[in-house]
């Protein structure tokens, strides 16, 4: 999503006579972070969960991550925390929640 992002991104400035490249140390650094910390991090981390939890479970917690980038846009970026974007930070935790239940399942199991 992030390389399809940058192209899209990089074609559009382009266009607009827009495309420049990063200037200074701090720049570079940005971009560095932005590159490295996703593949570093999150992919081996996914990797992880999905070893230890399973699939199923772990792209569920995977759909928490709107809830954690906001929440790390507040503390580190200071954004502001509005109703509306805590009741859905609600919703999204509630649903996770509920998905973990297990229910009385009444489907026959799927033979393969």
């Amino acid at each position: 999503m992030s390389l399809s992002a940058a192209v899209y991104f990089a074609v559009l400035d382009g266009i607009g006579g827009q495309l420049v490249l990063p200037q200074g140390p701090q720049q570079w650094g940005v971009i560095a972070g932005m590159a490295l910390l996703p593949t570093l991090l999150a992919v081996p981390s996914l990797y992880g969960a999905i070893a230890r939890i399973g699939a199923a479970r772990a792209s569920l917690l995977a759909t928490t991550e709107p809830l954690w980038t906001v929440l790390l846009a507040a503390l580190f970026l200071h954004d502001r925390l509005r109703l509306a974007v805590l009741l859905g930070g609600g919703f999204i935790l509630a649903g996770a929640l509920l998905a973990q239940v297990r229910g009385k399942s009444t489907a026959a199991p799927l033979e393969l």
